[in-house]
């Protein structure tokens, strides 16, 4: 009824122009195969003319490779059958191979199977835009896997739907395990309270960067940076999270305070021995000063006397709740600590972790430590006219302590400064020379990334690694690769050894780590990745960290340890 309502609408030469003015290719196959209808458009796509292609069997446009797919199609359609629309390449005159979408049914002529009618259409452009998807989807998640910082997605309600490889790392999950977690559940109890408030208002804000906790392996807390953003992720809405691990900057923040408290302690220690006053007065405070910053239980002065060595506690100082040792050590015959009077004699430092572990050949030292309830030690000798005259320890009572590298320094300092304060007073100056250095901290640098495809072309870069190399926008926005690289290589102690890196790697699908050095003295550690696009090399990911402040801080602190040792040195021969 429906043919007969058209037929009566439209006359045959109408409905001919209707079929012949399509958007999309039309075909008709007899029961044989063989092509009685095409459709302007067809002939346009395939480049055949109507006298090479009608009458021919669709055999003759279709690869051997899609040859079983196709006739199982049209196999089907001939039992009446109807199918689902499928892709395939259509091979064109010359050679040529075209994506098309093809969509066929049953031709019936008074319900009886005659052919097959089709639809073709030219995907041409869809799947340039899917390769063009795949690529940038790739180039997402290389740099997303690559990136040094944590990185997640999640949804409104905080659940996890996708995370990078130092993320999963992190939290010592895989991506199926950390994927529909909430990010409440990757979060200390007083940190997770504050998220829902922050989910409520990305929103409105769009991004917001604060500071946090989050449970790491073992549920050890780092200290994170987040940079929150608002995204669209598979056509909804979500949160993209960028997180920076704050932990060395955290520690380093912590040792940079501790030193600053250590040049502040030590200069007013050296300070006291400088001026005239009574030296009672001034050993007891420097004790005081000392013992407070290595967190010790006691600090004494001892001083030997006799040819037969005794030793007496000429000054003491304790924490409170400290017993003190000095009515009770007076005149002690310490002619059986051979183990400690031996590295005395020699200049040596006695360190005692724990003194419970001490072996048999210093059984009188542990016995003496004990009788004082002392559980770890620290001594350096006092020399006066270069013979051991005393020394300075520092001890803990509550517990076996790990001496830092700060409390010996701290003691060296001290037991210079109460040995010789003329030469205290000199070192003096010399740490306030260099206290500015030791004041100076470190700020955390984002990492630079840098794509390039196969042939070195540029494919992407952030805004940190265009920073970090110092390159302006205005050579940035013109694109050229030549002209980025030389300005690249202009900076570089040795660009010869860089650009044989980074043609060692093209076309190669091995990682790399390596360290940069630049003429003004900067240093870059330099992370490489193959970037793969089905499973084929197709560039290379660089990541690029500003190495430079730690190397700068580890030289300062060479050469502090150096100065101070050069001080503790003068001091002996004073």
């Amino acid at each position: 009824m429906a043919n007969g309502w058209l037929e009566g609408l439209l006359s045959v030469d109408e409905i001919k122009e209707i079929l012949e003015s399509a958007n999309d290719g039309l075909i008709v196959l007899d029961a044989k195969g063989n092509f009685r209808y095409c459709n302007p458009l067809v002939f346009k796509l395939t480049g055949y003319s109507p006298e090479e292609l009608m009458g021919q069997t669709f055999k003759k446009v279709v690869t051997q490779e899609q040859m079983k797919i196709v006739t199982e199609h049209f196999e089907a359609h001939a039992a009446g059958k109807v199918t689902s629309p499928y892709e395939m390449d259509v091979l064109c005159k010359g050679g040529k191979r075209l994506p098309i979408e093809v969509n066929t049914a049953p031709l019936r002529v008074r319900g009886a199977v005659v052919g097959v009618i089709g639809i073709v259409r030219d995907i041409t452009e869809r799947k340039k835009a899917d390769a063009a998807l795949r690529q940038s989807e790739a180039k997402y998640r290389a740099l997303f896997d690559t990136a040094s910082d944590m990185m997640f997605i999640n949804d409104f309600r905080g659940f996890i739907l996708d995370a990078n490889k130092a993320m999963l790392e992190a939290a010592g999950l895989t991506l199926e395990e950390i994927r529909g977690k909430n990010v409440m559940d990757l979060s200390p109890p007083e940190d997770a309270a504050r998220i829902p408030d922050l989910l409520k208002s990305l929103p409105q804000s769009g991004k917001v960067n604060f500071e946090t906790f989050g449970l790491g392996k073992d549920g050890v807390k780092i200290p994170l940076d987040v940079s929150a953003t608002v995204i669209d992720y598979d056509g909804k809405p979500a949160i993209f999270n960028a997180c920076r691990d704050m932990s060395a900057r955290k520690e380093a923040e912590g040792a940079t305070k501790r030193r600053l408290q250590f040049e502040k302690t030590i200069s007013y220690v050296t300070s006291r021995f400088a001026k005239e006053g009574e030296p009672d007065r001034e050993i007891n405070g420097a004790l005081a000063d000392i013992g407070v910053l290595s967190g010790s239980s006691r600090a004494s002065l001892v001083m030997f006397s006799g040819t037969e060595p005794r030793a007496s506690i000429r000054n003491e100082w304790c924490a409170p709740g400290v017993s003190p040792q000095r009515q009770r050590f007076q005149d002690v015959d310490i002619s059986r600590a051979r183990w400690w009077l031996d590295r005395f004699r020699k200049g040596e430092m006695v360190l005692v972790a724990d003194a419970s572990k001490l072996g048999d050949e210093a059984k009188f030292e542990k016995e003496l430590l004990a009788s004082q309830n002392i559980r770890s030690v620290i001594a350096i000798p006092i020399f006066i006219d270069r013979e051991a005259a005393g020394f300075l320890a520092f001890d803990n009572i509550a517990r076996a302590k790990e001496w830092t590298s700060e409390d010996t320094a701290a003691l060296k300092i001290a037991a210079s400064a109460i040995g010789n304060a003329v030469a205290r007073a000199r070192a003096d100056e010399r740490l306030r020379k260099n206290s500015e250095l030791l004041r100076a901290t470190l700020d955390s640098t984002a990492d630079g990334i840098l794509v390039v495809d196969a042939d070195g072309k540029v494919l992407a870069s952030n805004a940190p690694f265009t920073k970090m190399w110092r390159i302006p926008k205005a050579l940035i926005d013109t694109h050229d690769d030549k002209t980025l690289l030389d300005f690249v290589l202009s900076q570089l102690s040795d660009p010869q050894a860089f650009i044989a890196k980074v043609q060692e790697l093209y076309k190669s699908d091995r990682t790399s780590f390596d360290t940069l050095l630049f003429k003004d003295g900067r240093v870059f550690e330099r992370f490489s990745e193959p970037l793969l696009d089905k499973r084929m090399v197709a560039g290379r990911v660089w990541s690029f960290r500003d190495v430079t402040e730690k190397r700068k801080m580890e030289n300062e602190l060479r050469a502090r340890i150096a100065e101070l040792e050069a001080q503790l040195g003068a001091g002996k021969k004073l």
